[in-house]
């Protein structure tokens, strides 16, 4: 019991800038953002998830991306997990592997099918902030709808 306390003494707590959140843009404390309407450039001849969607699941593809804070929220629990579960690889990143299984749970967690891992793996690098996690399911769920 003693550990996890230390253990989550460690996490960053995680603070955004609404606004820009709900703008379309997201941000921590840094001044650069990030657009989420504009997915990775390998992305654009990619399957984002293993299936074709129904009809249903489109649908709540639209409401999650219109619920913005919602899904940072869900996306801040998934990286804390993530964090916990041994993918950390620095202070406040984890590795791909990590953020592949995190971003597979959001997805998971909103009914959703399993996501192509090549095209999840296009929205990270070697290590995986929060910022860079957090946008990954908004643009992965804005190319699935095209």
């Amino acid at each position: 019991l003693v550990e996890e306390k230390q253990w989550d003494a460690k996490i960053p707590a995680v603070e955004f800038d609404r606004r820009r959140w709900e703008d379309g843009r997201v941000g921590g404390g840094s001044d650069v953002s990030t657009d989420v309407t504009m997915p990775p450039l390998g992305l654009q001849n990619c399957h984002i998830f293993r299936r074709k969607l129904f009809s249903q699941e489109l649908a709540q593809i639209q409401r999650l991306l219109e619920d913005k804070a919602d899904l940072r929220a869900a996306a801040a629990q998934e990286f804390r997990w993530a964090l916990h579960s041994g993918g950390r690889c620095g202070d406040d990143t984890i590795d791909t592997a990590a953020a592949l299984s995190a971003l597979r749970q959001l997805a998971y967690l909103y009914g959703l099918p399993a996501l192509d891992a090549d095209a999840a793996r296009q929205c990270f690098g070697p290590s995986v902030d929060f910022d860079s996690f957090a946008s990954a399911l908004p643009t992965l769920l804005h190319r699935a709808q095209d």
